[in-house]
């Protein structure tokens, strides 16, 4: 009987052994990752800021943007990608990236400077934050916003300056995706 019980004991912990998970691990970058809901706009050297295509009425909804760690899951490196959703080939405009930063954890910031686009031809000068809970969602929780400066390398759209005289760079901002309905 003794035999019985201490084979049952053996069974039901090495059953309840395989039924603990290993814990599963996040990236280097975790903190910087994620997936944002933004729109682009237009700087002006002045200062001023409007909406990239104006009254033509484009930007009525937000664009999807990722943040995410690279193959190498660096601590310093974050890939910006915009998921080429944005180019508009009458006015020859550079609007897509897919760039590698460098990224500060401690600060969220994060910056390149003639970084190889994997979307288009020219390379990109990007410059942002990620700013923790700085804005609230429609349920009223706290919510991480995201902001960059980018400049397509070579644009015709900036040095022809198309309808735009004084366009310095592409603003773009944004909110995580929390990925609750009551807060789309």
């Amino acid at each position: 009987m003794k035999k019985i019980f201490t084979l049952a004991l053996a069974l039901v912990s090495l059953a309840l052994m395989s039924c603990q998970k290993d814990p599963i691990g996040g990236t280097a970058v975790q903190d910087a990752s994620g997936q944002w809901y933004v729109k682009r706009y237009v700087a002006f050297t002045d200062g001023s800021v409007q909406d990239l295509f104006g009254e033509a009425g484009y930007q009525d909804a937000p664009y999807l943007l990722l943040t995410y760690n690279t193959a190498a899951d660096k601590a310093d490196e974050l890939f910006i990608d915009d998921l080429n959703e944005y180019y508009y080939s009458r006015w020859e405009m550079f609007l897509d990236f897919k760039v590698k930063a460098k990224v500060d954890l401690k600060t969220l910031k994060f910056s390149a400077t003639g970084a190889e686009n994997l979307y288009e031809e020219a390379p990109v000068d990007i410059e942002g934050q990620i700013l923790k809970d700085v804005s609230k969602t429609a349920g009223g929780a706290p919510r991480d916003s995201i902001w960059m400066k980018v400049r397509h390398q070579g644009d015709t759209f900036i040095e022809e300056g198309f309808e735009m005289e004084g366009f310095d760079y592409y603003l773009i901002t944004g909110v995580r995706y929390t990925g609750f309905e009551a807060d789309e």
